[in-house]
């Protein structure tokens, strides 16, 4: 447990009941301009855009295997698995010191492009 004040991370499976875990804020997240990015839409269509894909599940997955993850996903009705690649640079950040985060069956970790209080958490929506 760290000791940040106002910091909190949102995690859900996708689709799943929210839970919230005691988080320190990280810095920005950054992609450029040109980059390939993968994202998740929910239901809303709010992007959550892939930070971290994990081995633990699936120790021979490859970052060239991200290309079409969505054969492996099960994600809950609604859900969508896209890849782009960015038109302009992509910048992510916690809001008030919470970021909404989501993992999928993989463990692969999502963070959430949303807005709350006037703030939007991404540069823009990819």
């Amino acid at each position: 447990m760290c000791n940040c004040r106002k910091t909190s991370t949102c995690t859900r499976r996708a689709g799943a009941p929210t839970s919230r875990r005691p988080s320190c804020a990280s810095p920005p997240q950054g992609y450029a301009k040109g980059q390939t990015v993968f994202i998740l839409d929910d239901p809303d269509g709010t992007p959550w855009v892939l930070q971290a894909y994990s081995l633990i599940v699936d120790p021979n997955l490859t970052y060239e295997e991200l290309q079409t993850l969505d054969k492996k996903l099960k994600l809950a009705p609604g859900w969508k698995y896209r890849v782009k690649v960015l038109d302009q640079d992509l910048t992510l950040h916690a809001i008030n010191g919470i970021a909404r985060v989501v993992q999928d069956n993989l463990e692969g970790t999502y963070n959430a492009c949303f807005e709350e209080d006037n703030q939007t958490a991404c540069s823009y929506k990819p």
